[in-house]
């Protein structure tokens, strides 16, 4: 909140020296007003700076907090999704090599089946 301005060379209205100064100095009070004005308007500009980088600190340390979990979270999801797949892969082979033992089985015995009817046949 920019402090309370009072009016230039206020102190010295009324008196015979300022009327004198005032109009033999020109605008030098102008000059000393515009001059401070412009040093507070560059005062709340750099603090208004100041505000906004420490804010987009902020941001980027939280930015760069969530990220991490993210990636935390991503690799494990990845992970979960590796076991799964490996577990996958095993039981299916485990089905796969069994129904091809069932397959080899059936097959052994028809053709025991078949070889004892052709004896058979034979005697």
């Amino acid at each position: 909140r920019p402090p309370t301005r009072l009016p230039p060379s206020s102190s010295r209205r009324g008196s015979p020296a300022s009327a004198a100064s005032d109009s033999a100095g020109g605008g030098s009070d102008a000059d000393a007003e515009k001059a401070l004005l412009r040093a507070r308007y560059e005062l709340r500009l750099d603090v208004e700076r100041a505000r906004t980088c420490a804010g987009i600190d902020e941001l980027r340390s939280a930015y760069g907090e969530a990220a991490e979990a993210q990636e935390g979270a991503v690799a494990k999801q990845v992970e979960s999704l590796r076991r799964g797949y490996a577990e996958s892969c095993a039981l299916l082979r485990s089905e796969h090599e069994e129904a091809i033992a069932k397959t080899r089985r059936q097959a052994q015995s028809e053709a025991e089946r078949r070889e004892a009817a052709h004896r058979a046949d034979l005697a």
